[in-house]
């Protein structure tokens, strides 16, 4: 083999294993911006048994007063997006609406923990098959002969 092919090979073979070490390095360092993620969103860990795991690096849980706060700002946070959009939001809407916000709803049933935090709020209508609508703002006129709940229940 001739020195030139010889040239060609190895420079091909280092550039071959350059590759793979800036795979690793990309590779470490999507694991590392997902670390980051799962720690700044207090998710929690998987277990083998399947259970979860809380992160020992979490945000550590808010008392009381810092929790009612934060509830009461996403509730703020809640009628804005229902005036903005000039209609009355399910749960769900309001959910995904929060979620986008940077809201953070703790619980298996995210949708459920919402809808307690918006009844227990007071702040709020619940239009029967509609969705939720600010008390302090007047009802749309297409709204009116709607049947409005006091709780899921009703």
């Amino acid at each position: 083999m001739d020195d030139v092919l010889k040239k060609l090979i190895e420079q091909r073979d280092q550039a071959i294993q350059a590759a793979r070490e800036w795979q690793e390095r990309v590779e470490n360092l999507n694991a590392l911006v997902n670390s980051y993620q799962d720690l700044i969103s207090g998710a929690r860990k998987p277990r083998r048994d399947g259970s979860q795991q809380a992160d020992l690096f979490a945000a550590p849980a808010m008392n009381r007063a810092e929790r009612s706060k934060y509830v009461f700002e996403m509730m703020d946070a809640a009628e804005e997006i229902i005036m903005a959009t000039k209609r009355p939001l399910t749960r769900s809407e309001l959910l995904d609406a929060l979620q986008s916000r940077g809201f953070h709803i703790e619980g298996g049933d995210k949708s459920k923990v919402l809808g307690t935090n918006i009844w227990r709020s007071k702040r709020f209508h619940n239009i029967k098959g509609v969705g939720y609508w600010p008390k302090r703002h007047p009802l749309p006129d297409n709204l009116q002969d709607h049947q409005l709940r006091s709780s899921m229940l009703g």
